[in-house]
């Protein structure tokens, strides 16, 4: 059988052997004619491969022969080289003669004829079946395509073949308006492409791209697909899916994962996730780091447990795992120890967490840093106990203070009242509370209404004096400082009452008034003492005058005078700082302040206590400065005080000491007077007190200097009234002591002027004295005489009316306190009469400011203080 197979199938192979060259050679000849040009000899391949394939070795070998006698007959008649033609053909024949012999011989190899038709037919059948199985399937695909709730499409090459009724209800187009369109046309036009590039990949395809409705409405949507068969034709299904509501419900789920975040990072209290089981920290925040102190990093893996301070350890993780047993939420408040091992206090409230079997495996906790919340509790309860305490304080001042408080409302209504003040009106507590002050003091209300009007409006009156009666002592006047000030609401300012302390004062004001009342005595005693002082010193004086015009032999007499002399002068000065201590208490002293040159006035100092130093064999040491310093200040005042700044060193220097005195300029627009010496100095306990009234220093006990303590004190009074200040500087006792005094300068000095000196007369003048002193008159007349004038003298007023009337004097030096008559009535008297009208100086021993004053107001024409020094005689006696 197979035998017979493989002759019929060889001699059909010898057939096409001999016929495909034919066939070959005659379509080759007709295309070269139609084409215009020699086409291809693959041709001839062809009519070699089918003898080979169908017949094997023998017809493939024939065919390859006559085939290769076409092609050299083709190349000789195209005038190339047909063996070079020939020689490749013939080649290629004899590898596909051997291919289509391999072919034959295989299992799959076609066979003979019949075989080849046999299994046409069943290849035909087979085809048919699954053409029927493809029909079921396509049925069966239909339907489920029309049950789906997504699109789909069907097409071939991008063409729709058909859609389900799910795409006509998504994209709003029938069924017949897509069919047969391009599946593009239902993307935007810039996503057209992205449709046209995978429709070309075939096979299955996944992918997303933006799609168009028929109302122009856009949408995301994911496209799948893969191969199918329509209608026996290969063709693409596409299911669409509209992805709007994922990509929703993924932005909401990314938008709610991304607040979680947000909200647990910087959320300002700490959040911790932990492990219930043995509660191991698997999350924390940026706020829960920042209440411990430690990193995230050192965090995770501690348990909350290790962060817990120890004292509240037990208890709070006995309470965490109760609450975790029963699923409810776990509020405690304990304190965790922080890293650098300070305290931070903490409020918790832990909730638990299930998974997917309900069983609870983690816990979330809301950490709140109350710390400061703690310190501000332990603050207030600090200050409730000191509030406590002051208002105990409070009350026991209320109660027991020496005097009156009282709280009032803006209505005058008592509304709390102390007992002092309660017994100084003559009313019980109980009795003030609650009603007016005009009810409990009816006769002060019109003293004090006004007053609470302007403290009600937010003045503070203090230090206010009244005056009058209570009922506690009806009949007395007393007197009480009142202090009012407004009290205000605690929250906002307004004024809710009057705060009032009062204290009787009423024996103070009496004491006040003695002693006010003593020193007025004291002053008019000084001012007496003085007068009556001045009025021996007066004689003395003159006769010491006297006896320098006189020539004494005797060296003894010289020294007496001499010493007679210098303690006149010492009285004198000390009589004058003595009333003008009290003028400066008092303040009724004036500076008579002019611009001078700082040096000159010093120099008249130097002169005046030249005498003392020379006495005591001091060695004086003058620094005057380089350039001139001019001040404005009282001449007599400020060589006053340079003087006894003089004295002092003077007085308290042993004999043959040294006595530095040193006028600069200072490092700011001052002066400086600085007064050294090498005495006795002063203790360190005596320094600061120096410049005290009436300050006797030990060293000053034996009373060999003299003094009433006056001079420094003095110093430093009529510095400090010249806008200066004074220093006292010691090293100690037997050191030495240092005294300096800074004075303002004058930054442009004024012109001096000064009156030109009258020169004494040449000829005697008519001089009247009278003084109730004789010895003062006397010696005053014996000095007068001494210059070549003539005098008379009087002792009382009346004679001294008589003496002007008979020897009309050309100059009158007049006693103020004379007996019957005093020297202002005479002086009235005198300046009444016009025909008799000498010039008249007051000699008198009331030398005060108000003294002088009045004086010139009663017509004198100058005023001579006793005892007067004899150029103050001689420049009246020039200006008469």
């Amino acid at each position: 059988m197979q035998t017979h197979k493989r002759q019929r199938s060889t001699s059909l192979g010898l057939f096409l052997a001999v016929l495909s060259p034919i066939a070959a050679l005659a379509v080759h000849a007709s295309l070269e004619r139609w084409l215009g040009e020699r086409p291809p000899l693959s041709l001839f391949s062809i009519a070699v491969a089918f003898p080979a394939v169908v017949g094997g070795l023998g017809p493939g070998l024939l065919a390859t022969a006559l085939c290769g006698l076409a092609v050299l007959a083709r190349g000789a008649m195209a005038g190339g080289s047909a063996l070079l033609l020939a020689v490749p053909f013939v080649a290629l024949g004899l590898a596909i003669t051997w291919i289509g012999e391999r072919m034959r011989r295989s299992d799959r190899k076609f066979g003979d004829c019949t075989t080849l038709l046999e299994r046409l037919r069943a290849r035909e059948v087979s085809r048919r079946g699954e053409v029927e199985g493809l029909r079921e399937s396509e049925e069966r695909f239909r339907a489920l395509a029309q049950a789906s709730f997504d699109p789909l499409v069907l097409h071939s090459e991008g063409v729709i073949l058909d859609v389900n009724q799910a795409f006509t209800e998504v994209f709003g187009y029938g069924r017949e308006e897509v069919l047969g369109t391009r599946k593009e046309m239902l993307a935007p036009e810039e996503f057209r492409p992205l449709l046209v590039e995978h429709g070309k990949s075939g096979g299955e395809v996944a992918y997303e791209a933006v799609l168009q409705r028929k109302d122009g409405s856009r949408f995301v949507a994911e496209l799948r697909g893969g191969n199918v068969h329509v209608k026996g034709r290969p063709a693409h299904a596409t299911v669409i899916r509209d992805l709007t509501p994922r990509h929703a419900a993924e932005s909401a789920a990314r938008w709610t994962d991304e607040l979680f975040r947000q909200l647990y990072e910087w959320i300002p209290l700490g959040m911790a996730q932990a492990d219930v089981k043995d509660g191991r920290l698997l999350r924390v925040n940026a706020c829960y780091c920042e209440i411990t102190g430690y990193s995230a990093a050192e965090l995770l893996g501690k348990t909350f447990s290790e962060l817990t301070h120890p004292e509240d350890r037990n208890k709070d993780v006995a309470g965490y795992r109760e609450a975790a047993r029963d699923g409810r939420v776990y509020r405690t408040e304990k304190r965790y120890l922080r890293k650098d091992g300070s305290i931070a206090w903490v409020r918790v409230h832990a909730f638990f967490l299930r998974d997917l079997h309900g069983v609870i495996t983690t816990s979330t906790a809301v950490i709140e840093d109350i710390t400061q919340r703690k310190r501000n509790e332990e603050a207030l309860r600090e200050l409730q106990r000191s509030t406590e305490e002051a208002l105990g304080l409070l009350d026991s001042l209320f109660a027991y203070a020496p005097v009156g408080i009282a709280l009032l409302d803006r209505e005058c209504r008592y509304v709390r009242v102390n007992e002092y003040l309660a017994a100084m009106n003559g009313s019980s507590v109980a009795e003030h509370v609650g009603r007016r002050v005009a009810e409990v003091v009816p006769d002060l209300w019109p003293k004090v209404e006004g007053v609470y009007a302007r403290v009600l409006a937010g003045e503070r009156h203090l230090n206010v004096t009244i005056s009058g009666e209570t009922r506690a002592r009806p009949g007395e006047v007393r007197q009480w400082s009142c202090n009012y000030y407004p009290i205000r609401a605690r929250q906002a300012d307004d004024i809710v009452g009057i705060g009032i302390l009062i204290q009787d004062v009423t024996d103070q004001k009496h004491a006040e008034e003695a002693l006010r009342e003593a020193d007025r005595r004291k002053d008019e005693f000084l001012a007496m003492l003085a007068h009556e002082l001045r009025n021996p010193l007066a004689p003395i004086k003159t006769a010491v005058e006297i006896q320098r015009r006189v020539e004494l032999a005797e060296p003894r007499l010289l020294r007496s005078r001499a010493v007679i002399e210098r303690q006149v002068e010492h009285l004198v000065r000390l009589l004058d700082d003595l009333l003008d201590v009290s003028r400066i208490s008092r303040g009724r002293i004036t500076l008579q302040r002019e611009t001078h040159e700082l040096c000159d006035i010093v120099a008249q100092a130097v002169e005046s206590t030249r005498p003392l130093i020379d006495a005591r064999r001091h060695e004086l040491v003058l620094a005057p400065c380089a350039g001139p310093l001019h001040v404005n200040v009282d001449a007599a005042r400020l060589t006053q005080i340079v003087a006894n700044l003089l004295n002092n060193a003077a007085k308290y220097t042993d004999d043959g000491g040294c006595i530095d005195l040193c006028i600069e300029r200072g490092p700011r627009n001052e002066a400086f007077i600085r007064i050294k010496d090498n005495g006795r100095g002063i203790d360190p306990k005596d320094l600061p007190h120096v410049f005290d009234t009436f300050y006797q220093s030990t060293r000053t006990l034996d009373r060999s200097e003299g003094g009433l303590g006056i001079g420094l004190s003095l110093v430093r009074r009529l510095v400090e009234l010249h806008g200066g200040r004074v220093e006292a500087h010691s090293d100690g006792l037997g050191k030495g002591s240092e005294f300096v005094v800074w004075l303002a300068l004058e930054e442009v000095p004024m012109t001096l002027t000064h009156e030109a000196e009258h020169p004494l007369s040449g000829h005697s003048r008519r001089v009247l004295v009278v003084d109730d002193n004789v010895d003062a008159a006397e010696t005053m007349a014996a000095l007068l005489e001494t210059l070549g004038h003539e005098v008379a003298v009087a002792h009382d007023g009346e004679a001294a009316l008589e003496a002007v009337s008979n020897g009309h004097p050309e100059i009158v030096l007049l006693d103020i306190g004379l007996p019957r008559m005093d020297g202002y009535e005479v002086c009235r008297r005198l300046r009444g009469d016009d025909a008799t009208r000498p010039f008249i100086v007051a000699v008198t021993g009331y030398g005060q400011a108000e003294d002088r004053d009045r004086a010139l107001k009663a017509g004198f024409d100058a005023h001579l203080v006793k005892p007067a020094s004899f150029d103050a005689i001689q420049e009246v006696l020039r200006a008469a």
